[in-house]
């Protein structure tokens, strides 16, 4: 916030354009459903969504424009469910897998 004036300092994305991008790869999503190579087009589905995640975390939810301690206590909120994640993953596997 600026201190004068106590209005944002930053300006504002095109709110539209985003949410255009974002209905984009959701018929990219589903249009790669359609491929034939299942490990292929769930890699890119994944990339996809991760990036439609950032998208929303980033311009949305403002994470942008928030102060740099913020991004990084977000930041380990992920790291932890990506180590819980692969760490549960063997066993899950294991258990229900192939």
């Amino acid at each position: 916030m600026d201190p004068k004036s106590g209005a944002n300092s930053h300006r504002h994305p095109s709110y539209i354009a985003i949410w255009v991008v974002l209905i984009v790869a959701l018929f990219a999503s589903v249009g790669l459903a359609l491929l034939h190579q299942r490990r292929l087009a769930a890699i890119l589905i994944f990339v996809l969504a991760t990036i439609k995640a950032f998208l929303v975390i980033a311009y949305y939810m403002h994470l942008k424009w928030e102060p740099r301690f913020v991004a990084l206590v977000v930041a380990a909120g992920f790291l932890a469910l990506a180590i819980l994640f692969f760490g549960l993953m063997p066993d899950i596997v294991h258990v229900y897998g192939r």
